[in-house]
């Protein structure tokens, strides 16, 4: 399994959960939600946070939740606008297999408007 670099980048600013918070677009499918706060300039590309919750389980379990959701969010990088994404899964997330969940994250992100659209 060859492993390449990141295709997004974390959020670490507490302004930039604020906003997600208040005025980040929501969109949702099956066991994943996702709050989208769109980048004007267009500069910056995908930051994306991960929020999952204790009751999903123990460290173990919620790390490679985490990490599938990674490798889902670097699937579909190329289709993401860019701008901040916080995407929360529930304890269902885990047993799902690998295209299904690139499915739902796919599906959330066009329920949130933030899938690009090329009009070539």
């Amino acid at each position: 399994m060859i492993v390449g670099p990141r295709r997004t980048a974390p959020i670490s600013s507490r302004r930039t959960f604020e906003a997600l918070r208040v005025s980040g677009r929501r969109g949702g499918a099956g066991p994943v939600r996702l709050r989208y706060l769109a980048d004007d300039a267009g500069e910056g590309g995908c930051r994306v946070a991960y929020a999952i919750p204790r009751r999903t389980g123990g460290a173990v379990v919620r790390n490679r939740l985490r990490r599938r959701l990674r490798a889902a969010v670097d699937h579909v990088a190329d289709e993401m606008c860019p701008g901040a994404y916080l995407i929360s899964p529930d304890s269902t997330a885990i047993d799902m297999d690998f295209t299904s969940l690139i499915h739902s994250l796919r599906a959330c992100l066009t329920a949130a408007g933030a899938i690009r659209r090329d009009d070539t």
